[in-house]
């Protein structure tokens, strides 16, 4: 019974040791900014990575109004797809008014990589 406890914790050293090892020395899986990852991204995962970028969320805030509305305009805020290429998505984030849309911006992601990069 000694032996199988002694066998059991000398296994459990060992494999804390390789799990430390591979965390210290950047050992397994790796995603670097512009690494090409095998799979595209999704129109969500898009949607939610402009939706997380820090002056979208700061736009967001503006509309504290009710049901997220500005409290200027009235108009609400919408981030969509507006077109998808082979290589990217473009994305508008813009305000809906009763009669036309006030754009924030445009943003185009990479499928690929997931590079972000502002229309103006």
């Amino acid at each position: 019974a000694t032996c199988i406890i002694i066998t059991i914790i000398v296994l459990v050293i060992a494999l804390v040791g390789v799990i430390l090892a591979y965390q210290y020395y950047g050992l397994g899986p790796r995603i670097f900014k512009n690494e090409v990852i095998n799979q595209e991204i999704s129109e969500k995962e898009a949607i939610d990575l402009i939706h997380n970028l820090p002056e979208v969320k700061e736009w967001l805030a503006l509309f504290t109004g009710p049901g997220g509305t500005s409290p200027i305009t009235g108009g609400r805020p919408a981030i969509e797809i507006d077109s998808k290429s082979a290589e990217e998505y473009t994305i508008h984030v813009y305000e809906a008014l009763s009669d036309h849309t006030a754009t924030f911006n445009w943003y185009s992601i990479n499928l690929k990589t997931r590079e972000i990069k502002p229309i103006f």
